[in-house]
């Protein structure tokens, strides 16, 4: 939201002010703390609305824990006729919804904002058999620094994981695969950025990279922005096998920066890469396609190239933050207009 909020079309035509309400994932563990950390956002939220009365607020959530609280937000803000949006990230909520015996309240919710945002077009697809609001495809950005696709250095030999050390994301699979290129001499660098609130999960990466041998791994758990854009810098290629996602913000950042990419094709990865020709789609958990993929990458500069500038473009069409937010101020525009 940062990323789109910069853009000019938006800072010209709306006066926005934010409320953080991101919350560590440390604190999903200790409900007390969480329960806290949430009245806390309720006060911020009752203090917004008095002090400003906004016109629209866009509100966004998750699933599980996330989605309850921002529900709670959504009914406050239509308590006192204020119009608002419920925009839904991640790749979880349609397990959440699968799996919660609250399915009438999450309908209930869904059909109390004026519109409901999603990242991707399945996922648009999905929320059109859920709820009776209007649902308005709106992918994320990469931010502006990201794009250096028509200047990226040359000679990037690295192989990048951008993304939390979680089973979903597929890094056990990477490693796997990993594993194979090293028995086919293939000895590029791996560098995996991100890491994780869960130590079961990081000492599990451990363990794996050391029962597997494999040499010449990074793990860099610091994944702020401007240490990611050096390692993009640096990189030959993008991957990242996920089993669930959004729209994964970390593949924008690579295609702006003017990767090729190898990821499953889940969630809204298929709106943004199409087999063979900005990238590879490899289904998620075929270790040795996607060390296959990964090998045919390293092999051919050529394609590296084409595929990376193919990447860079899109981004700069569809992915900016003033592609983003021309989208979103349409969006507002939308709601305001008709009220």
């Amino acid at each position: 939201m940062a990323c789109q909020i910069s853009s000019t079309v938006l800072k010209n035509e709306f006066e926005i002010s934010c409320l953080n309400t991101t919350v560590a994932g440390r604190l999903h563990r200790w409900m007390p703390l969480r329960i806290l950390t949430s009245l806390r956002f309720f006060l911020g939220l009752f203090a917004c609305l008095f002090r400003y009365r906004p016109d629209l607020v866009h509100i966004h959530s998750t699933s599980y824990s996330s989605f309850f609280e921002k529900s709670f937000m959504l009914f406050a803000c239509r308590l006192i006729s204020t119009h608002a949006v419920i925009h839904i990230h991640g790749g979880y909520f349609e397990k959440f919804y699968r799996d919660t015996i609250f399915k009438f309240f999450v309908r209930f919710a869904l059909n109390r904002a004026d519109r409901v945002v999603v990242v991707s077009h399945c996922w648009r697809h999905f929320f059109e058999q859920v709820c009776r609001k209007q649902i308005c495809v709106l992918p994320n950005c990469a931010a502006e620094m990201f794009f250096i696709g028509n200047q990226k250095p040359t000679g990037g030999s690295d192989i990048l994981f951008v993304g939390r050390f979680a089973p979903e994301k597929g890094i056990l699979e990477l490693l796997e695969s990993i594993k194979l290129l090293r028995e086919e001499s293939i000895g590029n660098r791996v560098v995996i950025v991100g890491g994780s609130d869960n130590h079961e999960e990081l000492t599990q990466v451990k363990e794996s990279i050391s029962a597997k041998r494999i040499e010449k791994v990074q793990l860099v758990l610091d994944a702020v922005p401007e240490k990611v854009l050096e390692f993009l810098k640096k990189a030959a290629i993008f991957v990242l096998p996920s089993h669930q996602e959004g729209l994964p913000i970390a593949l924008l950042e690579a295609m702006a920066a003017g990767l090729p990419v190898v990821v499953s094709p889940v969630g809204g990865i298929v709106d943004v890469v199409t087999d063979c020709e900005n990238g590879f789609l490899v289904p998620a958990g075929e270790s040795r396609l996607f060390a296959d993929r990964i090998k045919q990458l390293l092999e051919d500069q050529n394609l590296r190239q084409r595929m990376g500038a193919r990447n860079y473009e899109s981004a700069l069409e569809s992915h900016h933050p003033e592609r983003s937010g021309e989208r979103l101020a349409v969006l507002y525009r939308s709601i305001l207009e008709n009220q």
